[in-house]
């Protein structure tokens, strides 16, 4: 009698939105959208318990995940091969440093204002 351990099998990790939420400017874009929502009074709580929501949803979500592994894998697969392609066609573009911008940019010394009813939300 062996003891393996033998678990429930779990939900399929999806890589591909870990590749791409790497990138340089989807993760400074995110984290600034973040600490947008995290600092602004207004939406710092709706912000949290989007987050709570969403993860619980998920974790109510892993019976069907996992009966769906096989097919979220291979479109993880294809989604990857997809990333892949483009990846090696716009090389800079994508696994660029989050400082390297446009030359535009580099030279411009006006400060960049930011519209702040844009993140009011609507009451």
């Amino acid at each position: 009698m062996g003891t393996e351990d033998q678990s429930a099998p779990s939900a399929p990790e999806l890589t591909v939105l870990n590749r791409v939420a790497s990138t340089p400017l989807v993760n400074d874009s995110l984290s600034a959208v973040r600490a947008s929502l995290v600092s602004n009074p207004r939406t710092h709580s709706p912000y949290n318990t989007a987050q709570a929501l969403s993860s619980t949803a998920l974790r109510y979500s892993e019976p069907i995940t996992t009966k769906l592994a096989p097919i979220i894998a291979r479109a993880n697969d294809d989604a990857n091969k997809g990333l892949d392609a483009v990846e090696s066609r716009n090389p800079d573009q994508i696994l660029g440093s989050s400082n390297s911008q446009p030359q535009e940019l580099q030279d411009s010394s006006a400060p960049v204002s930011v519209n702040r009813s844009l993140f009011i939300p609507f009451v």
